[in-house]
């Protein structure tokens, strides 16, 4: 089991630990949103039920919770309600005890400029080929120790020189080492370095004109990642955005061997609890054309690849950064996103790929982080999750259920096209009788309704 949590990306824990830089003010209670009393008393309870004896302030925390929502009916105490209500809630959630381990390992970047790209990652439908290489004022660190009383101290493991890029974490299982991407001024290439800043290497030794990124451990001691040495470009770019492809290597960078042999980007390679590994593909056909991007397993050696999940639909139009719960193959976190827009960024999803695996048939819950974005997702256990951009939450139907989605109705007239409410609909499949009400589709060309 791992010692240490992951998270590629800037981290915030309940909504109130927020990774800053020497000189930029973290946000102060005047800008955190509402208090939400019910939301904060239904964790406290199921913390409180889950761990006994193990979460022993619960019921102070409801009590002094119960007095600041009393206190609140009063406008002139708002602020200091507010302030409180952060304070309670950090307190409280951080006092989990499955947030008891050594510590966090976390990728710590200042954005770059107001650009679209200024968080370090890519356009949806590019490699990190498409980022600058240099620029970049960030590190990997670790957090520790983790706990309510918020006296963690940070220790930065590695620090790229020349202002290079590092991020795209994987720890390995025994937690004593980590993969990660590193740029330079010439090309992107994969590193390795021991958890107490030891051992850095560069792991891939492929040619300057070749990038390479995206790596993850696999249980033979080899390592599957993305690279762009097929020299493959995306369509609609007409040569000037270079494919990623996954490939495998050894564990010395040895025994380069192409896996995948798409015409479009395959990102975000994970294995899953039954050794299979997971990875996100672009398919620039299917019945929305160049939108489709449906996640995907194989065997570690390439064979066996088929889609799990999103293939033939409209929606999802893209799961990025999926992650298994521990221990479990069917059940992920993605980010939910579009072909265009935010990069990479969107509304954090929980998935079960047992429980359908096309429009929204499998999706058990929508987690929204700040401002309704949340970025790379990592796995506590496999009922609560930590979140960056988020909170600790239940996996369950409290944390809230998929809106009544909105697709584009190609033909709506000029301008921009309209949208309309996906309805439900009850009418019999494959002569099965008809069943609860499902989420139907639109037709891309007219008003009528097709049934999952």
């Amino acid at each position: 089991m791992k010692a240490l949590l992951c998270i590629a990306g800037a981290l915030a824990l309940a909504g109130s630990v927020v990774v800053a830089w020497p000189g930029v003010p973290a946000p102060g209670p005047g800008t955190a949103p509402p208090p939400n009393f019910g939301a904060l008393r239904q964790a406290i309870a199921d913390l409180a039920g889950s761990f006994g004896e193990r979460y022993p302030g619960a019921q102070g925390y409801l009590e002094r919770l119960a007095q600041l929502e009393l206190e609140a009916g009063d406008p002139a105490a708002g602020t200091a309600v507010r302030a409180q209500f952060v304070a309670l809630q950090r307190e409280a959630l951080l006092a989990n005890p499955l947030l008891e381990f050594p510590g966090l390992l976390v990728v710590k970047r200042r954005p770059a400029g107001k650009g679209p790209d200024r968080f370090g990652f890519p356009s949806n439908h590019e490699c990190n080929s498409s980022l600058p290489r240099t620029g970049y004022d960030n590190e990997l660190a670790v957090l520790t120790p983790i706990g309510p009383g918020g006296k963690g101290k940070w220790r930065t493991l590695h620090r790229p020189a020349q202002g290079g890029y590092v991020g795209e974490v994987d720890l390995h299982w025994v937690a004593d080492r980590l993969l990660f991407t590193q740029s330079d001024s010439a090309h992107w290439q994969i590193w390795e370095v021991r958890i107490d800043g030891s051992g850095l290497r560069r792991v891939s030794q492929l040619p300057a004109d070749v990038d390479c990124f995206d790596a993850c451990y696999l249980p033979s001691g080899q390592i599957v990642f993305g690279s762009t040495a097929s020299y493959q470009a995306v369509p609609c770019w007409h040569g000037q955005k270079w494919v990623s492809n996954l490939y495998l290597m050894n564990a010395d960078g040895s025994g380069v061997r192409q896996l995948c042999f798409d015409q479009d980007h395959d990102f975000h390679p994970v294995v899953l609890a039954n050794g299979q590994v997971l990875y996100h593909r672009w398919d620039y056909t299917g019945i929305n054309h160049i939108f489709l991007r449906q996640l995907m397993v194989m065997n570690p050696d390439g064979t066996g690849q088929r889609a799990v999940y999103g293939s033939g639909s409209w929606f999802p139009n893209a799961l990025y950064f999926p992650k298994p719960l521990p221990g479990e193959s069917s059940r992920l976190l993605c980010i939910l996103s579009g072909y265009h827009g935010v990069h990479r960024m969107g509304q954090l999803v929980l998935l079960d790929t047992s429980r359908g695996w096309r429009e929204a048939d499998g999706m058990v819950a929508r987690i929204s982080g700040p401002r309704g974005l949340a970025e790379v997702p990592a796995s506590a256990s496999a009922e609560r999750q930590l979140l960056p951009g988020g909170r600790p939450t239940s996996s369950g139907g409290s944390v809230g259920h998929l809106p009544r989605r909105r697709v584009r109705q190609p033909g709506a007239g000029a301008g921009r096209p309209r949208l309309r409410p996906v309805r439900a609909c009850a009418h019999p499949q494959n002569g099965a009788p008809a069943g609860p009400a499902r989420p139907c589709r639109a037709q891309p060309n007219g008003p009528g309704r097709l049934c999952p």
